[in-house]
């Protein structure tokens, strides 16, 4: 008898192991990128059932409604680089853009910077290929493998088939990954530079960052709002190097177009980016920004506020976020406010798409790069870490729910939101429940 219930003990043991196994292969070193994972492998297949059935229902193209026309006004037409009727709009805006005149800035207003367009004019020197689509595959490729790096380098203590499974459903199986693909734009190519320089920020490599910084500032010049981090640990020094490479490598971007009379351009530039997202516009496109989550829960409460004085709400609330950053910033930890600043990159926008969401990617992975908890995430507070989670997910989900007029995404409409109510609970909650929950830790 004792040798059977040995036997039973052993072989229950085993399968406690067989299943701890089995669960690992899901998961990450980080409890709080775990729940995040979770959420999307049962989302995921929910999201293919309702993605073969929804069109059997309704008449609607759900690519359309979850990101834009596949066919739209910047369709490449000089040499028809496109998938059959799917052109890649804002790769086909930039490479049209390049072939006018040059002058991008003064006759086109574009608000791209100039870094970047040196990176897509070395696609334009490819358009001679005999294949267009050799062209498409290529670009599409390097924005794949740019948002996908940093997960894929967060996960290097795994194996190998996990970090392929975990990298990939963390970044091409979410909306935002998808809607890059889809529109075809390059704002991925930031987010390894910008991963390297947030982890050598955390780990107090304030001069290895700048590099990084700085190269991730000159393709996306939002992301000039982690030069809090410096000003919170008073690396001054690092600051001032930061930002002159940052305006060298602008003036340099910029003579490579406009040679050295460049003053209309910065000038036309500066105004576009300024004047970019001015305006709230409507659900859809889906749009990611905190004005526009705003006007939805005006909306919703029959109050009738007018968008100019929307983004000027918005844009104090995210003032205030950015000022309790620094006063709490004596008890965070840098990969604490780094978790705070990554979504306000497309919330500070009246008129952010939804491919903007990628930066979640940088997020996550510096989760995973940190083990983070629930705790951290929400700068002390669980509560808040857990909203955190949740307003995650929700970007990030390709669940496609058609119950909006004109059959506009539900979970979608519901990202703004949920953010917005997220930094009114990170502004209202006390100081002193943020210093209570470090102390009980």
């Amino acid at each position: 008898m004792s040798n059977k219930k040995l036997n039973i003990n052993n072989a229950g043991k085993k399968n406690i192991v067989q299943k701890q196994e089995m669960e690992l292969n899901f998961e990450t070193d980080s409890p709080a990128a775990n729940k995040i994972l979770k959420a999307q492998i049962l989302t995921l297949p929910l999201s293919l059932i309702i993605a073969v059935l929804i069109p059997s229902y309704f008449p609607v193209l759900i690519a359309r409604q979850l990101v834009f026309y596949g066919a739209d006004s910047n369709c490449v037409r000089f040499n028809g680089a496109a998938f059959g009727n799917h052109c890649f709009g804002d790769f086909g805006a930039l490479i049209n853009g390049l072939n006018l005149d040059g002058k991008l800035w003064i006759d086109q207003g574009t608000p791209y910077p100039p870094f970047n367009l040196i990176l897509m004019d070395l696609f334009n020197t490819l358009t001679s290929l005999p294949s267009p689509g050799i062209l498409l595959t290529f670009y599409i490729a390097t924005l794949i493998v740019s948002m996908s790096l940093p997960i894929w380098w967060a996960t290097e203590r795994l194996g190998f088939l996990k970090r392929i499974l975990i990298t990939g459903i963390f970044s091409i199986s979410t909306i935002p990954g998808i809607a890059i693909i889809d529109r075809g734009n390059n704002l991925v190519w930031s987010l390894p530079f910008l991963y390297k320089g947030l982890i050598e920020i955390s780990q107090g490599n304030f001069k290895r960052s700048i590099p990084f910084m700085a190269i991730a500032i000159s393709l996306r010049p939002q992301l000039a709002i982690f030069a809090i981090l410096y000003l919170m640990t008073r690396q001054i020094q690092s600051l001032l190097k930061l930002i002159f490479a940052t305006i060298t490598i602008y003036l340099v971007s910029f003579m490579y177009f406009s040679g050295f009379d460049i003053r209309q351009t910065v000038i036309k530039y500066i105004e576009g980016v300024i004047s970019y997202g001015s305006g709230i516009p409507a659900t859809w496109p889906p749009n990611l920004g905190l004005a526009r989550g705003l006007k939805s829960i005006f909306e919703m409460a029959k109050w009738n506020v007018p968008d100019e004085q929307t983004v000027l709400i918005g844009n104090f609330i995210l003032l205030l976020v950015l000022a309790k950053i620094v006063l709490l910033s004596r008890r965070e930890k840098l990969e604490e406010t780094i978790f705070i600043l990554i979504p306000i990159i497309f919330l500070l926008s009246a008129m952010t798409w939804a491919y903007y969401g990628v930066y979640l990617f940088v997020g996550i992975a510096v989760m995973i790069h940190f083990k983070s908890s629930n705790l951290r995430i929400g700068s002390g507070n669980r509560s808040l870490g857990n909203a955190y989670l949740i307003c995650t997910g929700i970007t990030l989900s390709p669940l496609f729910l058609p119950f909006r007029l004109n059959y506009e995404n539900f979970t979608q409409y519901l990202v703004p939101i949920s953010w917005t109510l997220f930094y009114l609970a990170f502004i209202l909650v006390p100081k002193s429940r943020f210093q209570l929950k470090e102390e009980v830790v």
